[in-house]
């Protein structure tokens, strides 16, 4: 997934991050990751590395934020495997 590959940065090419101070994506709940980005639009998220994360957020609209949630619930189960 396109958008998904600036995620990959910091969170990992599989959604697993490499750098301990950023979450794993990799089968989140799709509602969460929905939830999360839109906060950091909305800037309701603002602690913590939240600018960077705003940055980002602050590019997507809402379908491409239903994409990616959407991608990352799905990495790593069984249904994304087939």
């Amino acid at each position: 997934m396109e958008k998904a590959k600036t995620c990959a940065t910091c969170h990992g090419d599989e959604g697993i991050s490499s750098i301990e101070s950023y979450p794993n994506l990799q089968g989140q709940k799709m509602g969460y990751l929905m939830t999360a980005l839109r906060s950091y639009q909305t800037r309701e998220r603002s602690s913590g590395l939240a600018v960077l994360m705003q940055q980002q957020a602050d590019a997507l609209s809402d379908q491409d934020i239903a994409d990616i949630a959407y991608y990352y619930s799905k990495l790593g189960s069984d249904a994304n495997k087939q």
